[in-house]
């Protein structure tokens, strides 16, 4: 089971345009407004410092090293694709073919995937994009965001939207933007459910569930059936839903493999780092629960060296 100084860093020539992580993978900047570039010249990036995202990284290795055919990515609430062309790239070091679908319900988004895809040289014949905003039922959904390229756009409850919409919202069109008072905006979108998107069945080697609030929701759907899941990756999770979050995930058979929780302090070779939203990660039964009970032992092990 690999790990994450495992991989060798990346290591080449940046032309100062993008933002390199150790895996070699291309951002650019404005996609985030931490991301700096990488600078011009010939540069060795090192492995990421200890941090959630460091655990996010060791999962999606560990899930790739368990598998012997194609490495099978779902990533919902995918912003530009981060965690899609992240895992691209891990098969990619590990030499396993690899295919993903990544779903994001904002169009600046979903265009801001498919310049991430070509940065990094992803084909679109195995790296499938989809226009969702993911609900338990179809409908009609408001997703509330900072702007159009918000990578934390959230479906909220149309009670809230006409507290704070700031103009009438009778009339208005789907996907275009209202302004409200705390100077977000919300979009109005056409809800559909996961099983609507990816066929029920299908074998999911990875998963990165990024929605809020309430990502338990979507759990119930049978695309997300622990059957048919191997590594199960949620963050940002907000304190609220931790709890019915764990209830849900056990109830259907998931087994925890590690968790943080807001507030946690990790003491890296690189600092301490203030984790801001619950983690957790699971492993459906596509892994077998030795190979769980491996997977649980090195994170645990990880996070016991920087308590």
């Amino acid at each position: 089971m690999k790990a994450v100084e495992s991989l060798k860093p990346w290591s080449g020539t940046a032309t100062g345009a993008f933002h390199i992580d150790y895996l070699g993978v291309k951002t650019d900047p404005q996609f985030w407004k931490g991301l700096k570039p990488t600078r011009a010249g010939r540069v060795r990036v090192s492995p990421p410092a200890l941090s959630d995202t460091y655990f996010e990284y060791a999962a999606c290795i560990m899930a790739a090293s368990a598998v012997m055919r194609p490495f099978q990515v779902l990533e919902i609430g995918a912003g530009w694709g981060v965690w899609s062309v992240r895992a691209a790239l891990v098969a990619r070091h590990l030499q396993l073919p690899v295919r993903s679908i990544a779903i994001e319900m904002m169009p600046e988004q979903r265009r801001n995937i498919s310049r991430h895809f070509m940065a990094n040289g992803l084909n679109p014949l195995c790296h499938e994009i989809v226009a969702a905003a993911l609900a338990p039922e179809r409908g009609i959904g408001w997703a509330r965001a900072s702007g159009p390229a918000d990578p934390g756009a959230r479906l909220m409850q149309e009670d809230w939207v006409m507290r704070n919409a700031v103009v009438p919202m009778a009339g208005l069109p789907l996907d275009m933007p209202l302004p409200c008072r705390d100077g977000t905006e919300v979009t109005r979108l056409r809800t559909q459910r996961l099983q609507d998107v990816v066929a029920p069945g299908t074998p999911l080697d990875f998963v990165h569930l990024r929605i809020g609030p309430g990502p338990q929701r979507l759990l119930a759907d049978p695309v997300l059936d622990p059957a048919h899941v191997g590594v199960l990756v949620l963050p940002g999770i907000a304190a609220a839903d931790v709890a019915p979050l764990e209830q849900k995930l056990e109830a259907l058979g998931y087994d925890r493999l590690f968790g943080l929780d807001a507030g946690q302090v990790l003491r890296g070779a690189r600092g301490e780092v203030k984790v801001n939203n619950a983690l957790r990660i699971y492993a459906g039964e596509r892994i077998p629960r030795y190979r769980a009970a491996e997977m649980a032992e090195r994170l645990a092990a990880i996070a016991g060296a920087a308590a």
